[in-house]
């Protein structure tokens, strides 16, 4: 009797254990070496009113600025002389998903205060949007996540690497996301200004369980990135 007990309770463990299932992560790493798996589209620059930008891909060299291994990305923004520009660079890369699954994605940023100094008014953010089908054509306009932004106006330390990152849960209804990291500014100067970019990763969580975008799972709206706005809208 005490065994049939026994049995019929381990039963009910394992079936409460089965049904909470166990969270799978999946991370994807980059810092832009040589053989990296990630797959990014640009970097692109560009702007509006005389706004100018631009991106690559660097080795280290003197005047550039590498956090890990021998590459990074670099962004940078002027104004092409004109007084009122808005200037952007950008790259991007898409990435499938799955509804509900825990999003949490970060990149080491770098401003230097002597080799291209970024304006103060620039701003560098990650943003995550997501799309209904598996090209990411079709995007779901009604939820775009973007990281708090890495900026000197706001308190940021120039010649340092500082982490920025995001949280997110995927929308019903997207199959694709793209993972964009983005500098941006208002009236920049004639001079380029630059972000250095490296260390960047993206990590999908399905299933039960905590993860560390749950513990963290912050950062602006689309409706709060007036900048953003102008660029979709």
């Amino acid at each position: 009797r005490r065994y049939a007990i026994a049995l019929g309770l381990g039963a009910a463990i394992a079936v409460a254990m089965a049904g909470s299932g166990r969270a799978e992560t999946d991370r994807r790493e980059s810092g832009f070496e040589r053989g990296d798996a990630s797959d990014w589209s640009g970097p692109w620059g560009g702007g509006t009113e005389g706004g100018e930008g631009r991106g690559g891909i660097i080795t280290l060299q003197p005047g550039d600025f590498v956090r890990t291994g021998r590459r990074a990305a670099r962004l940078s923004v002027w104004d092409g002389g004109a007084s009122n520009a808005i200037a952007w660079a950008f790259m991007a890369e898409k990435h499938v998903c799955r509804p509900g699954a825990r999003i949490r994605a970060g990149a080491q940023f770098y401003a230097s205060s002597t080799n291209e100094p970024l304006p103060q008014g620039a701003v560098g953010q990650l943003r995550v949007e997501y799309y209904y089908d598996h090209s990411c054509e079709s995007q779901i306009p009604t939820h775009v996540k973007l990281s708090e932004p890495f900026s000197l106006k706001a308190g940021h330390q120039p010649d340092a690497w500082q982490a920025v990152e995001l949280s997110d849960r995927v929308p019903p209804g997207a199959t694709c996301l793209k993972f964009t990291i983005l500098l941006m500014a208002e009236q920049p100067g004639p001079r380029p200004g630059t972000l250095w970019v490296d260390d960047v990763f993206l990590e999908q969580t399905r299933g039960s369980g905590r993860s560390q975008a749950d513990a963290n799972e912050a950062g602006p709206s689309v409706a709060q990135a007036r900048w953003w706005q102008r660029l979709c809208r």
